[in-house]
């Protein structure tokens, strides 16, 4: 039993010695920003994890700031990275994408979002000018003037007041369910009111526990995404069956995102309905996971501070006097709201 401890104490120390090695010596054309790789393997990924209940700065960041400044390599789950909170070069890498700078995932986004094999044509060629177009065309501002608001202010109107009556955590997952079946019916036209998909509580369980190790063992952060993803993908392959399946005509210009994906299926194979779900559900995640939390964030810093809220109740208080009864709001009316701007 001793020889059995000692012999695997020794593999480890030399796992340990190589790790640092083929950190240290690793080929690089360029000078690499300071930083550490803390212990081997893990890096630092536990303290980027663990979590922070202050509206500050991630101590993880605020620490590695102070430290080196603001690019600096660190090691995350496995993968040695170079980190940056400085808006200069941050801009430059997304107006560099697709020219000096090549898209790269950490393995869990790669795996978890379907990113792995994807080409750099397939990344910025034509399926990158699909999701644009398609995206604009739904989303974009045209969109927003002459269908979406009126749509936006009756969600709002129908959650506010069960807002005002919850606690903190009940809010947060109120706020991430109403933004999730809400960005699901602009994309696939499908409210799913009356049905017993959880949707919403699949993408609240997938995004606390989407930043781990790429273990797929029970018990796992990374194994619960993986059974979270599969009930999302399950819902969305049964909205795409129905979608095909439908023979509903639609008038010129009333087709949805998927609507749009299913018509492309036919003529490009690249668009297999694999494809497509995964599509929508990054799509789908980049709305829930982003926009909930800002609103959340919204939500809490005015409450913390009743003169802004006040102002706030002001100036929409003079919108409605000047608006008829039973009108929705119109773009004009959004553009008028000055200090609504200021305070998002």
């Amino acid at each position: 039993m001793l020889a059995f401890l000692l012999l695997f104490v020794a593999m480890l120390a030399l796992c340990d010695i190589f790790w640092i090695i083929k950190w240290r010596y690793t080929k690089c054309k360029g000078v690499l920003p300071p930083g550490s790789i803390r212990l081997p393997f893990v890096g630092e990924t536990l303290e980027l994890i663990f979590p922070s209940y202050s509206l500050d700065i991630h101590p993880f960041f605020k620490k590695r700031i102070q430290k080196y400044g603001p690019i600096f390599q660190s090691n995350i789950a496995c993968q040695p990275i170079v980190i940056s909170v400085d808006p200069e070069f941050n801009n430059h890498i997304i107006t560099q994408n697709g020219i000096s700078v090549e898209l790269w995932y950490l393995s869990t986004f790669s795996k978890l979002f379907a990113l792995e094999g994807e080409s750099k044509t397939n990344i910025t060629g034509s399926i990158h000018k699909f999701i644009r177009k398609a995206i604009l065309n739904r989303l974009g501002t045209e969109s927003l003037k002459e269908k979406f608001l009126p749509r936006i202010e009756n969600m709002v109107k129908e959650t506010l007041y069960s807002w005002s009556n919850q606690d903190v955590v009940d809010v947060k997952y109120d706020v991430s369910s109403t933004i999730c079946n809400f960005t699901y019916k602009l994309l696939c036209d499908y409210d799913g009111k009356g049905s017993h998909d959880k949707l919403s509580e699949s993408f609240t369980i997938f995004s606390e526990s989407l930043l781990g190790f790429p273990l797929n063992i029970p018990g796992t952060k990374y194994h619960t995404c993986l059974k979270n993803k599969e009930t999302v993908l399950s819902i969305l392959r049964k909205r795409i069956e129905q979608k095909r399946a439908s023979q509903v005509e639609k008038q010129a210009g009333e087709d949805d995102f998927l609507d749009l994906a299913l018509k492309q299926n036919e003529i490009d194979s690249y668009f297999t309905d694999d494809f497509i779900m995964n599509l929508l559900f990054a799509s789908l995640f980049a709305t829930f996971d982003s926009i909930s939390i800002i609103i959340i964030l919204m939500l809490k810093l005015l409450s913390s501070h009743p003169p802004v809220l006040l102002q706030l109740m002001v100036e929409h208080e003079r919108i409605l006097q000047n608006r008829r009864p039973d009108c929705p709001i119109t773009w004009e009316e959004y553009k008028s709201m000055t200090y609504t701007h200021q305070v998002i």
